[in-house]
């Protein structure tokens, strides 16, 4: 019906338009126009309706290169659903009748109608839209729930972990306690452990003191030692010497040095007369003074002078000398009342001395000095290889 309606303002159109035309040709005083080209009617948008090839409209000659105007009056524009692109749409002239007011209004209400449809497809995709967003905002909302649920299933998990810890460092310190106490009752078991040996120790020292004290006040107490110097004594320089016992550390000694001898035929001597005095210190004292005396480490001090001739294959040296020494040693108890001493020190004899040649003639033998001075020699006394008897009161 609708494509009727077009063919109908069509050919009223390219009537209207053909009787001015026609009015100038029978006047005869203006030259005759061209005819004009057929053009299809058709929309200007896409989505029209289809043109009908038995409507003409008049068009311009092809020199004028213009769009053509039409000034109709009344005339109506078709809806652009009608339309098609790069076409030209004629005025179409209204008529006058009751039927083209009639198509007027029934194209009204179609527009309205279209108008209507799209109003409720726009709002059919506003609506949609809006549930489109809804569901987005839904899922983001669900998503943020899940979010949050993670985030406070996180926070209880370490939560959880935390108190996990703290218990296990609470275990931890508990059997670092336990341990720490069991260690310290150990220590102190040991502690009472070794302080019941040191008093059974204590005990038995006390004991065996009590018993040397009975066997010595049963022995008798030393009263002093009789000592030699076995050195000495294998190179012919008899000696011998006294050590006597004070207090509980100390002891005193003296020594005399007494080899008097002159060979044959004057050639070879040895005489010497030498005193000395010195003391000692004893590192471990002893309880009682009896078999436990003058025994262990000590530390000695000495100094003697004396007078020597000293001759070895005709020459000879004479004179005095002075000497100091100070060393240590070692005593050991070789049963109740024997000892033996290894001692050592170091110090240094000053002598004035004379040498001398033997001269044996028909008168018999002299000595013939040659020349004198002073010698500063180190100590030949420094070691010593000592026996020491101690005398002792008699046995109770």
């Amino acid at each position: 019906m609708r494509a009727n309606f077009l063919q109908i303002v069509a050919a009223l159109s390219a009537i209207f338009f053909s009787l001015p035309l026609f009015s100038q040709s029978s006047g005869g005083k203006k030259p005759a126009t061209p005819p004009p080209t057929e053009q299809k009617v058709n929309d200007s948008n896409k989505k029209g309706v289809p043109v009908d090839d038995g409507i003409l409209i008049p068009a311009t000659p092809s020199t004028q290169q213009r769009t053509p105007r039409y000034e109709v009056p009344d005339a109506v524009i078709l809806p652009p659903s009608a339309r098609q692109d790069n076409t030209v749409t004629p005025p179409v002239v209204t008529p006058q009748d009751g039927s083209a007011g009639k198509r007027i209004e029934e194209q009204k209400r179609l527009e309205e109608l279209r108008k209507q449809e799209e109003l409720k497809k726009q709002e059919e995709l506003k609506r949609q839209e809006e549930l489109r967003k809804q569901e987005e905002q839904k899922k983001l909302d669900e998503q943020d729930k899940s979010d949050d649920q993670k985030k406070d299933q996180q926070l209880i998990d370490k939560e959880l972990e935390k108190q996990a810890r703290l218990e296990e460092k609470a275990r931890q310190e508990e059997q670092k306690r336990l341990e720490a106490e069991r260690r310290r009752a150990e220590r102190e078991a040991e502690k009472e452990a070794r302080r019941a040996e040191r008093e059974a120790a204590a005990e038995a020292r006390r004991q065996a003191e009590l018993e040397r004290h009975v066997a010595a006040a049963a022995g008798g107490n030393a009263l002093f030692g009789l000592s030699t110097n076995a050195l000495y004594d294998a190179l012919t320089a008899v000696n011998i010497g006294v050590e006597v016992p004070v207090g509980k550390r100390w002891s005193l000694h003296a020594g005399y040095t007494f080899p008097w001898w002159v060979s044959a035929d004057g050639t070879r001597a040895l005489q010497i007369q030498h005193v000395d005095l010195g003391a000692r210190w004893y590192v471990k004292p002893w309880t009682f003074r009896s078999s436990d005396v003058m025994r262990g480490w000590f530390v000695t001090a000495d100094i003697g002078a004396g007078y020597y001739d000293l001759g070895w294959n005709g020459t000879g040296n004479q004179g005095r000398e002075i000497l100091g020494s100070i060393g240590g040693g070692y005593s050991f108890a070789l049963g109740d009342w024997w000892r033996l001493d290894l001692s050592a020190a170091m110090g240094m004899m000053i002598t004035d001395y004379s040498r001398y040649q033997v001269v044996n003639n028909a008168a018999g033998t002299s000595l013939v000095y040659q020349n004198s001075g002073t010698a500063r020699l180190p100590d030949p006394t420094a070691l010593r290889v000592t026996f020491v008897y101690l005398f002792h009161t008699p046995r109770k």
